[in-house]
């Protein structure tokens, strides 16, 4: 067991706790206590069990650090401690920067007086787009039954299939069911379409192998739920019907792991495997948790190697550049991450794909930050993060808990920071979202000329 690690464990517990009850009295909803929550969930375990075994810190930065580097586990996690804590502090500031609102539910009213019934042709529209688009993509990759058993190489199997990407869809219309149920006075079809549109998408989200989207899903259905048909309050929380929801949420996150391994299905089926035997925790935290890139980002970069923004263009240089894919660089900058792990020395953006690794890591805002400006990016990029999320929530709040606003706001602070790829996501997003209200136009414009 690692001390140092340990003691850095309970410091940052200390930090994001105590930040999550200061604030006690604002609503879960607010930025503030959204961040601290997030930050302890995605870190405190994950520090916890690298304190107990070093093992169970990513193998390969443990392997970079022992091969490439003379720098010990111990040492390289003091310097991310008060590197990561300029950072919490930094976005913190950014958070309050922003006059947040006092009252939550008080200004709530109509988002952009949608009209029930159009919005509802929007919703169904909407939702069959994003169905239609991922069953071209299951008949391009030969059938659900082969995706489901080559979950292992999803990505690979999700490459140059542009259909998938019209999944985002169904959660927007998922999302937009849920506020139908407040728009319509709390209708039983209401609730049950939004109940068989979530479970839907959710199957769809698993059967390409990742938790996040659909962990996010179920954080923005939840929000949703509690500005448009039910508050949340412990008092609400403790009935059966929320264990039972809790259950099934944590029954998921484990068993989609098995699922997306090497004949996983077939093997659970079978009895080969046991679902209890596979449930691994540290495994689980990992997952979730960017701790192990951070540490790398705040050990490998100086003034000798960093980017000096060069990983912005890799936007343009995708869009505008005619030459073949493996000859442009990867806009997901967590590839030259990967490729500086496993190989050593340094990769910068603009280097071809043909050149990298095939995989990456998600470099998140720290991955960018400090790669690009080092101390000083930490700082500029932090605060604006923070700036944004408090920008955000204000606009949700004082647009009377706008749907369009409320899952941009809950998007932003799951999903955006800085790096190319989570820009481009948002952008993608932002798109998306213009076609919903487009179709919502569309549907509405046509009822009024008839």
């Amino acid at each position: 067991m690692s001390i140092t690690i340990f003691i850095i464990t309970c410091y940052f517990f200390l930090l994001y706790f105590l930040t999550y009850k200061k604030h006690s009295r604002l609503n879960f909803l607010s930025p503030i206590k959204l961040i601290s929550f997030l930050y302890l969930i995605r870190n405190i375990p994950y520090l916890l069990f690298t304190s107990i075994d070093q093992s169970y810190f990513n193998e390969y930065v443990l392997d970079y650090f022992r091969i490439f580097t003379n720098i010990s586990l111990e040492d390289a996690f003091l310097k991310y401690t008060w590197i990561q804590t300029v950072a919490f502090i930094s976005l913190l500031i950014g958070i309050k920067v922003i006059k947040l609102p006092k009252s939550t539910y008080s200004t709530f009213r109509k988002s952009l007086n949608l009209n029930y019934n159009v919005l509802k042709l929007a919703v169904n529209t909407a939702f069959l787009i994003g169905f239609i688009g991922f069953l071209i993509f299951l008949d391009n990759v030969g059938g659900l039954n082969l995706l489901i058993n080559n979950l292992v190489d999803r990505v690979t199997m999700q490459s140059g299939q542009y259909a998938i990407k019209l999944k985002p869809l169904l959660s927007i219309a998922t999302v937009f069911s849920i506020y139908l149920i407040k728009l319509g006075g709390g209708k039983n079809i209401d609730k049950l379409r939004s109940v068989i549109f979530l479970i839907i998408t959710l199957l769809i989200f698993s059967s390409t192998g990742g938790r996040k989207e659909s962990l996010y899903l179920i954080a923005i259905a939840t929000a949703a739920y509690h500005f448009y048909v039910k508050q949340f309050s412990f008092k609400n929380i403790r009935n059966y019907k929320t264990f039972l929801l809790i259950g099934l949420i944590i029954s998921y996150i484990f068993v989609i792991p098995l699922v997306r391994s090497k004949d996983g299905v077939d093997k659970l089926i079978s009895g080969e495997v046991s679902l209890i035997e596979s449930i691994k925790i540290p495994e689980l935290f990992s997952t979730l948790s960017y701790t192990y890139i951070d540490v790398f980002t705040v050990n490998h970069f100086s003034h000798k190697n960093s980017w000096d923004f060069s990983s912005l263009l890799t936007i343009p240089s995708n869009i505008f550049d005619r030459k073949e894919a493996p000859l442009r660089p990867p806009m997901d900058e967590g590839v030259y991450f990967v490729t500086s792990v496993t190989r050593g020395g340094d990769y910068k953006p603009l280097s071809p794909r043909n050149t990298l690794r095939e995989f990456s890591f998600p470099i998140e805002n720290m991955g960018f930050a400090y790669a690009n400006a080092l101390l000083l990016g930490v700082i500029i990029f932090f605060f604006l993060q923070g700036l944004i999320f408090g920008k955000l929530y204000s606009k949700l709040i004082n647009s009377g808990n706008n749907v369009y606003m409320l899952y941009i706001y809950i998007f932003c602070i799951f999903n955006f920071n800085f790096s190319s790829l989570r820009i481009m996501n948002l952008l993608t997003l932002l798109f998306l979202l213009l076609i919903f209200y487009l179709i919502y136009r569309f549907f509405y414009n046509l009822k009024y000329s008839l």
